[in-house]
């Protein structure tokens, strides 16, 4: 329940405020508007969704981390330690799941850079009923 308030419906106005609105939402409109559109009148009510994959193009080239292609990581002798709380009313880890197996498969020895630790009860970037603060075998 911690995350949902945050990122899906919003926190409850204090005393004397007006309720905010979900993280969601004020992240997806301010990157539209000031990242994908840069047009700080830009106005989500009169957006047509039908055009969201063309307008994203660009600001995906960038923002997107999503290639399982990670030779060139590897050839430097990199770890990459992915982690993701199963409480995470952001994003989802099931995202973070389908890019592990997508590097697995493409990589059947990722398994030596590549380590995937999914935390129970944690939320988006720490904090909630989980194990948010662990060690992960860093310098194993």
């Amino acid at each position: 329940m911690a995350g949902w308030p945050a990122w899906i419906s919003g926190a409850a106005p204090r005393e004397g405020q007006t309720a905010a609105p979900g993280l969601r939402y004020s992240f997806g409109t301010q990157l539209f508007k000031y990242i994908v559109f840069n047009d700080p009148d830009w106005d989500y009510t009169k957006y047509d969704l039908s055009t969201w994959r063309a307008d994203t193009k660009r600001t995906a080239s960038y923002l997107n981390a999503t290639s399982a292609d990670l030779n060139a990581f590897k050839r430097r002798n990199h770890k990459l330690l992915l982690w993701h709380g199963w409480a995470d009313a952001g994003l989802s880890p099931l995202a973070t799941i389908k890019y592990y197996d997508e590097v697995k498969a493409r990589d059947p020895k990722a398994g030596e850079y590549v380590k995937m630790f999914l935390m129970p009860g944690v939320l988006h970037c720490g904090g909630g009923a989980g194990p948010d603060t662990v060690g992960l075998g860093v310098g194993d």
